[in-house]
């Protein structure tokens, strides 16, 4: 049997949104709908009970009829400084679900009480009184501790430990506005600003040997060190060789050439044209096998194209 279709209708202050699978801790049967209750909350119910009314609410329904019957009317009562003007609704963020009150204070403000406290007693006012009461107590006690010597003895014993801290953070602010003066002299500003800058050179030679003997002291230093040094040795004196540096690329159309001349002319090696012109051997491969710089090697045959012909022709006489 096809259900029945529930979206969008009301039943009592429940407005029905959509369908949603059977709750786990539940032994009704049927289908069930996720509703909204006028007051905002969201609460499933079957099919069932929303057709026969017996669900009509997400509970606040119910607690409003218990508190017509059965809670007393504070509209209009007075308890403290406060007086009791309506109902409220209950603020956002409590749980406790009981009754709350606006009340306006003798001093004009207006603040939302729960009904424990006002019968209670616990709140009197807004907090005015508090306040009140707080700076009275304080002006008797002062009273009283200039004129009676136990007090005095008690409150040194207390609070004389507590005093270093007390002094050190007197210090701190006695500093920090010296600092805050200092700094507004431009000549000071300027020489922190500069810092180790305006430190004369000697000085500064001084302390960079004072810290390079000191980390020439550690072995592990000392030993990327020395390995560094032995490997730019060994870079310089291939360069001054003339052998090939890893790391040099062929840049110019000179350069293509002179590799080119080496290569078809002079029946150089690999080896031997790397050593020379100071690239690795890879790179003479792909130059001369056109793998890189194919633009530019198409020009230079271009250019020398007699001279191959006249080199092939020697090379047939030859064969005969």
């Amino acid at each position: 049997m096809k259900a029945l279709d529930l979206k969008r209708q009301r039943y009592g202050r429940l407005k029905v949104l959509r369908r949603v699978p059977r709750p786990r801790r539940t032994s009704e049967t049927g289908t069930f709908w996720l509703c909204r209750c006028k007051c905002g909350e969201q609460i499933v119910v079957s099919a069932q009970r929303l057709r026969k009314g017996i669900t009509q609410s997400c509970g606040c329904l119910r607690r409003e009829l218990v508190s017509r019957k059965y809670l007393l009317d504070l509209t209009g009562q007075l308890f403290g400084r406060l007086r009791v003007l309506e109902r409220a609704p209950k603020p956002r963020g409590l749980v406790r679900k009981k009754a709350y009150w606006r009340c306006v204070c003798e001093c004009g403000n207006t603040t939302v009480v729960v009904s424990q406290s006002l019968y209670s007693g616990r709140t009197r006012s807004c907090g005015c009184l508090l306040r009140e009461t707080s700076a009275e107590r304080f002006r008797r006690y002062k009273e009283a501790f200039k004129n009676d010597p136990v007090l005095q003895a008690r409150w040194r014993e207390k609070f004389e430990p507590s005093l270093g801290f007390v002094k050190k953070r007197a210090y701190r602010k006695k500093m920090a506005k010296i600092t805050k003066a200092s700094w507004a002299n431009p000549e000071v500003r300027a020489q922190r600003e500069r810092g180790y800058r305006a430190m004369d050179k000697d000085v500064w030679k001084q302390r960079m040997r004072y810290a390079t003997l000191r980390s020439w002291q550690n072995p592990v230093h000392r030993k990327q060190r020395l390995k560094a040094a032995k490997l730019a040795g060994k870079k310089r004196r291939r360069r001054l060789k003339g052998e090939r540096v890893p790391g040099r690329t062929v840049r110019t159309d000179q350069q293509v050439f002179a590799i080119l001349e080496r290569q078809f002319f002079r029946h150089q090696t690999y080896d031997r044209i790397a050593s020379e012109v100071g690239i690795s051997r890879a790179q003479v491969v792909r130059i001369c096998q056109g793998k890189r710089h194919r633009e530019r090697v198409k020009r230079w045959k271009d250019l020398n194209q007699e001279r191959f012909m006249e080199g092939r022709q020697g090379d047939v006489v030859a064969a005969t």
